[in-house]
């Protein structure tokens, strides 16, 4: 079941809504702001249910959020050395917010920070959200549309799946940037947690 209500307005004066996905003994909790989560409630081993996720309860906390709490992150995540990119023989140019190197494609401007447009899946306990950027928006090439679907399943799993469509040759790195305390997420520090990411590659930091 999905529900969804008012959340504020952007700085844009776009609305922004929250949308609640119900689940089997999950319930997530997003909104069209960043494609951002929000919230996960998950019963630990005893049963107890709790929100694992670090978040703000207020949307203007989001505008200004360098840590990128709970954001869609893109068009590219993580770090590019030099802030360029060579993309069939041509160089593109980033930004340069880190040194001399660019992260998270654009701080300022990146996908965290649009509101998406939204449909609702009804049947698939899914919110799928849309957003674009045009030809050389953000120093890089291509007419690109980005979604990102964010699933319960019927077995209770969260599920997000990212994609992009571009009428050029591009570059597409699009990551979440939740944090998670399994303890829950007023429970303070917690630093032993194990992750396992059930991936046959990953891509080293340049």
């Amino acid at each position: 079941m999905i529900t969804s209500e008012l959340f504020g307005t952007a700085p844009c004066g776009t609305p922004v809504h929250r949308y609640t996905l119900n689940g089997p003994e999950t319930c997530v909790r997003i909104m069209d702001y960043g494609a951002t989560v929000l919230g996960i409630d998950v019963p630990d081993i005893p049963g107890n249910v709790r929100d694992v996720v670090l978040s703000f309860d207020k949307l203007e906390d989001y505008f200004d959020n360098p840590a990128c709490f709970g954001a869609t992150i893109g068009p590219v995540a993580n770090r590019t050395a030099g802030a360029t990119i060579t993309i069939a023989g041509t160089d593109w140019h980033m930004p340069a917010n880190e040194g001399t190197n660019n992260l998270h494609s654009d701080l300022e401007h990146g996908l965290h920070k649009r509101v998406w447009d939204v449909e609702l899946d009804e049947v698939h306990n899914a919110v799928r959200m849309t957003t674009s950027l045009e030809d050389g928006e953000l120093g890089l090439p291509g007419n690109r549309t980005f979604t990102a679907v964010f699933t319960v399943t019927r077995t209770g799993c969260f599920r997000i799946e990212y994609g992009c469509e571009s009428d050029r040759a591009t570059y597409v790195s699009m990551t979440n940037h939740t944090y998670f305390n399994l303890a829950g997420h007023n429970a303070g520090m917690d630093c032993e947690h194990f992750f396992v990411a059930n991936a046959a590659h990953y891509l080293p930091i340049n």
